[in-house]
């Protein structure tokens, strides 16, 4: 019981804290979009 209560502390503060949620869906998001055009922009003739 102490364990699911310390979860559930956890993800309670996960979802107040707004830098964590953008640290989990945005940064992600961002670094994949670079990566991307990275590799387009290897592959385009110059």
């Amino acid at each position: 019981m102490k364990t699911l209560a310390v979860m559930r502390r956890i993800l309670l503060e996960m979802v107040r804290d707004e830098r964590t949620l953008s640290l989990i869906f945005l940064i992600p998001i961002a670094i994949s979009s670079l990566v991307h055009f990275i590799f387009i922009g290897e592959s385009m003739p110059v």
